[in-house]
C-alpha cells in the first residue's frame, strides 16, 4: 500500500471513530471513495468503483446514509434528481457544480467568485451556506 494512501485510510478510520461510527471495511471504502472523488459522486458510481471489493449496493447505500447522518458526507442534488455525495470537510460551506445537460458529466468548480448585489439577500448567502448548480454543455459535447 502506498504511504500516502495508508495515511489517508488511517485518517478515514479516525474520522469515523470520532463521529461514533465503527470503522468497517465497507464504511472506510465508501468514505475514502467520496474523499478522493473530484466531483460529487452518486451511489451507482461508488458501487462501480468498489465492485472489486465485492461490497453490495445495499451495503454501500446504508453506509452512505450513516456517513450523511454523521455529517462526514453531504448529499446534494444538482438538478437532475440523482443524489450525489461529497465529503464534508467542515471548511467549505458553499459549492459550485457544473452539470453537462448532454452527457451528464458533473464537475466541481473550485475557483468561482459569487457576488450578490441585492440589499435583502437571504442570510444564507452571507454565511456562504449555499449550493450553486450550473447547467450547460461541457467542452466535449459543445
Amino acid at each position: 500500500m502506498k504511504p500516502r494512501r495508508k495515511e489517508r485510510l488511517q485518517a478515514v478510520r479516525q474520522a469515523l471513530r470520532a463521529r461514533g461510527l465503527r470503522a468497517t471495511p465497507a464504511r472506510i471504502a465508501v468514505l475514502d471513495t467520496i474523499l478522493v472523488a473530484a466531483a460529487p459522486i452518486s451511489h451507482g458510481e461508488i458501487a462501480t468503483r468498489l465492485v472489486r471489493l465485492k461490497h453490495d449496493r445495499a451495503t454501500i447505500f446504508r453506509n452512505l446514509a450513516s456517513l450523511t447522518r454523521a455529517r462526514l458526507a453531504l448529499r446534494v442534488d444538482i438538478g437532475d434528481h440523482v443524489w450525489r455525495f461529497v465529503a464534508n470537510d467542515g471548511e467549505r460551506t458553499w459549492r459550485v457544480d457544473f452539470l453537462c445537460t448532454s452527457c451528464g458529466t458533473v464537475e466541481a468548480l473550485d475557483r468561482v467568485a459569487l457576488t450578490v448585489a441585492m440589499a435583502r439577500a437571504p442570510r444564507a448567502i452571507a454565511r456562504r451556506e449555499i449550493e450553486v448548480h450550473i447547467h450547460g454543455r461541457c467542452n466535449g459535447c459543445a
